[in-house]
């Protein structure tokens, strides 16, 4: 039997029997249930609709039959839907979805399904900024603005948060690692974190300021940031002069300008006695140590030569030199004490002139400030702090006593008494323009030895540091940038193109009046002279030259190429995004390459986690995060005339702003 929907309908359902009397009911298409019940049981109207007819017959061929309705006994269960919500829910369950289903006929079932954890909001943080490079005369001038970003706008580096550029928090109260007029300069944040100063003492020497509404930053110089090279006299190739004669010192074997320290007697206030010194330590006359009445006199010479004589010493003597050279912050480390010892430390000007090397004769400079080390710490007094009075100052756990007096010029000119001095102190002494000479005499207590001298002499030569900042987005998300300063040396004029039009020359050429050059947002060419310049490409994609000369070539913005020429020059890279060339690097001239705009190191890090150099394509890469995040290096620069590794000169910072040079 066929059940049709209507009359010719399609097939609905079919009732089929066998020879054994087993009835299948085979349902094809779906029948209507009247109500939601999802296993709602229906069957034909009437019972007598589907008849069931069996007969049996005997073996002579009698037969008997009966009818059996079997209409209402064909069944149509109902197929209701079913749901179910696979996985495991998710934690956050103040989200749910309630997913119903529902079949043709109206019948539903629903399931609770927990979201909440599978709904994601992507956050839109900030990405980092390139700050142009400040390239400014180092010393007191009007204030000079470059741009946050190479695109000279921070909205696309904000996000929809919208945000600000800052100074981070750490810089407060940090030393930067420069000085001025020998004293440490510390680093001072804003609390809206806008403006950096750098201090020396309680002198301003410059102001930094950010200005995230005009995608700006100003450089403001108030003072003169020093230009040193440091002297280690117990290294760096120099050799001791000397033992028990009438002077020391430590020099150089050759004739190349070297800075060099004499060291020569001084008793009872006069030029006499011998030196009896070793390399390591020494003192005066026969003590072989710094006693009641005698000081040691340091000149700071350029090539010293001679052969000290035995017996006292008399001025002038066996030593010579072309003349001295300026220092500030001379240091020598006291030795020999058993118990503490007291000393004076006397500044001086000596004069020069053609063969003029008698020492002593000095006008004597005012002590402005010292700074004791001791056990691993250092502090600076200062005369503007504590003047005249006696001042207990603790270091490395040791109460020290410090005041100044009246020298040669009562009022005018002091002297610095340090006291209660322990073995292994190192003390430095600074002026407030520096000098050539300093006596370092006994004032009470033990005797002592004095030996690791140092100095730091006075350069014409620029400048460079560098400033991290952080991106903040609204929600505090940060990301970083690094604003690279270089101070162009004091007296000498920069030409800035910084604001010439696209119609404008864009060849520029150092001249004696104006060496230093900045360039425009164009494609430029920069050519040096034969001084030593500072070359600054800013934006576009630059041709810079440095012919001869130790020059700063600094490619700024764009894809730059870079020639030193002669000299010692100084490659600055400024982008990560950006594949400078440089044509000529030379480690056998003293050439470096400054990544210090690109990324810090943590202390005591393997350099070899943030710098490569692949020798096959002479590719120089940087990986800004070290070993965080996995390597992730991005090639910087390329080399043109492919220098072999070992001989790749590099100039970087840490976090504590501290410069460090390293060779791959």
């Amino acid at each position: 039997m066929v059940g049709r929907a209507g009359i010719g309908g399609v097939i609905v359902f079919t009732v089929t029997t066998d020879a054994a009397g087993n009835v299948t009911l085979d349902q094809v298409r779906a029948v209507v249930h009247p109500t939601t019940d999802p296993n709602e049981p229906v069957s034909l109207s009437a019972d007598n609709l589907v008849t069931l007819t069996a007969t049996i017959t005997d073996k002579d061929g009698d037969s008997s039959s009966a009818l059996l309705n079997i209409g209402q006994n064909l069944t149509f269960l109902d197929d209701g839907p079913t749901i179910s919500a696979p996985g495991a829910s998710a934690s956050l369950t103040s989200l749910h979805d309630a997913l119903p289903i529902s079949d043709k006929d109206g019948d539903s079932s629903s399931a609770l399904l927990n979201i909440g954890q599978n709904l994601t909001f992507l956050d839109d943080g900030p990405t980092a900024i390139v700050p142009a490079s400040a390239v400014v005369a180092n010393g007191a001038g009007a204030p000079v603005s470059f741009d946050l970003d190479i695109d000279g706008i921070l909205t696309n580096n904000y996000g929809a948060d919208g945000g600000t550029v800052i100074f981070p928090t750490s810089l407060e109260g940090t030393a930067s690692g420069l000085t001025s007029n020998g004293i440490s300069i510390v680093y001072d944040v804003s609390a809206d974190g806008h403006t950096l100063t750098g201090l020396a003492g309680a002198t301003s020497v410059f102001v930094i300021t950010l200005n995230p509404a005009t995608a700006s930053y100003s450089v403001d110089m108030n003072g003169t940031v020093d230009s040193i090279t440091t002297v280690d006299f117990n290294g760096g190739g120099y050799d001791f002069v000397g033992g028990n004669g009438a002077w020391a010192g430590f020099n150089t074997a050759a004739n190349d300008d070297s800075k060099d320290l004499l060291l020569t007697p001084i008793e009872s206030g006069v030029s006499s006695g011998t030196l009896n010194t070793n390399a390591n330590e020494g003192g005066v006359s026969g003590g072989n140590s710094v006693g009641s009445g005698e000081k040691m006199r340091l000149d700071f010479v350029v090539d010293l030569t001679g052969n000290p004589p035995n017996g006292s010493y008399s001025s002038p003597s066996t030593h010579l030199f072309e003349g001295h050279y300026t220092t500030n912050g001379a240091s020598a480390k006291f030795t020999g004490i058993s118990s503490q010892s007291a000393a004076r430390f006397a500044a001086f000007d000596d004069p020069d002139g053609v063969g003029n090397v008698t020492v002593g004769d000095g006008v004597q400079d005012s002590v402005t400030a010292v700074a004791l080390s001791y056990n691993g710490e250092t502090k600076l007094v200062t005369f503007a702090d504590i003047s005249t009075t006696t001042t207990n100052v603790t270091v490395g756990g040791h109460v020290f006593t410090v005041h100044f007096v009246d020298g040669a010029a009562p009022g005018l000119q002091y002297e610095a008494v340090v006291g209660s001095i322990l073995q292994n102190t190192s003390i430095a002494t600074y002026t407030a323009n520096g000098y050539n000479s300093l006596q370092i005499g006994y004032e009470s207590g033990d005797t002592f030895k004095l030996g690791d001298f140092g100095a730091a002499a006075s350069t014409n030569s620029p400048v460079s540091f560098a400033l991290p900042v952080s991106v903040v987005d609204g929600d505090n998300d940060t990301a970083a940038g690094t604003i690279g300063i270089t101070l162009s040396p004091t007296g000498q004029t920069i030409q800035n193109h910084s604001s010439d039009l696209a119609g404008d020359s864009h060849l520029y050429t150092s001249t004696l009046a104006a060496p230093h050059i900045i360039g425009s947002d164009f494609n430029d060419t920069l050519n040096g002279d034969g001084a030593n310049n500072v070359l600054y490409g800013g934006a576009g994609n630059d041709s810079i030259n440095g012919n001869a000369g130790n020059d700063l070539l600094i490619g700024g913005a764009g894809q730059d190429t870079m020639t030193g020429g002669t000299g010692a020059d100084t490659f600055k890279l400024d982008g990560l995004d950006i594949k400078d060339l440089i044509a000529d690097y030379s480690g056998a001239q003293g050439d470096k390459i400054d990544l210090s705009s690109l990324f810090e190191t943590g202390p005591g890090a393997n350099i070899g986690d943030f710098v490569k150099y692949d020798s096959a394509s002479h590719t120089l890469s940087v990986d800004a995060n070290g070993t965080t995040g996995g390597a992730n290096f991005v090639d910087v620069a390329v080399l043109q005339n492919a220098p072999v590794a070992g001989t790749i000169n590099l100039i970087y910072d840490d976090t504590a702003h501290t410069q460090h040079t390293a060779t791959i």
